[in-house]
């Protein structure tokens, strides 16, 4: 299993260059989760550097450059991998709207850091900019996430605003299709003036807002891999029950 992951990650960091697998965007949607951790590894750096003293002062996350480019990697590889999968396929849908889906993303991160780097000398403008960039990219990763991701609202579908073939509970897809809503736009606790008067620490902020990212796309596996699976099988890629071409009629008489 370490070979594996190392032999993907190594896929993931020449994403351009070789052929995406299923494998290979699956685990790059993981990282993307959980970008927050690789920004600790700065304040680790800084923090031995100052012996962790005046850390918060010294160390200030929220304002620095190198967090900002650590969180754009993951997007910026999965951004890589959509234009390989349209140069083999060259299916515009889905493969280039999701890569405008990720650079609107990598758009959103770069407004934010220049926001918060100029901080109370940013312009309003700048900040009206960023936060409909932050708009734009929920809305576009949410309706991604419903309709491609998890195939919900397939026309015709016995199943009200999901898809015919389904694994789990029914209720369980209406719960993941609102709570996936209110977990994209978390980010409102970001941008909000002292955080709503709720919490006064940006990095108490930052700490919840990645653990709910974590929730949220461990939630998302299960309906992502369910939705390929049941696809596989329409495919015949993979197998629930393999119909016959043709029919088989039971004669009870015998031939003799």
């Amino acid at each position: 299993a370490r070979l594996w992951i190392i032999k993907v990650v190594i896929r993931l960091i020449c994403a351009p260059f070789y052929y995406v697998r299923f494998a290979d965007f699956f685990l790059g949607d993981q990282f993307m989760s959980i970008s927050y951790i690789f920004t600790v590894i700065e304040i680790l750096i800084c923090a031995e550097l100052y012996n962790f003293k005046n850390m918060e002062y010294k160390c200030n996350s929220s304002t620095s450059w190198f967090i900002s480019i650590v969180t754009v990697v993951p997007g910026w590889i999965r951004f890589l991998q959509c234009l390989r999968r349209y140069y083999n396929t060259h299916r515009f849908n889905p493969h280039l709207l999701n890569a405008g889906k990720y650079m609107v993303g990598i758009i959103s991160i770069l407004l934010g850091t220049v926001a918060k780097v100029k901080g109370k000398y940013c312009h309003l403008y700048l900040r009206v900019i960023w936060i409909i960039s932050l708009v734009a990219t929920s809305s576009y990763s949410y309706t991604w996430d419903v309709l491609m991701d998890w195939g919900f609202f397939q026309k015709n579908s016995k199943n009200k605003f999901l898809r015919d073939d389904l694994i789990f509970p029914t209720w369980s897809y209406y719960y993941v299709m609102i709570s996936n809503l209110f977990l994209r736009t978390i980010w409102l606790f970001t941008v909000s003036p002292n955080y709503w008067g709720v919490i006064k620490n940006g990095n108490i902020v930052a700490y919840v807002t990645a653990l709910v990212e974590v929730f949220r796309r461990f939630q998302w596996n299960f309906f992502r891999m369910e939705n390929e699976h049941t696809n596989n099988c329409g495919d015949f890629r993979a197998v629930k029950e393999m119909p016959l071409p043709y029919n088989i009629e039971n004669n009870s008489e015998d031939d003799d």
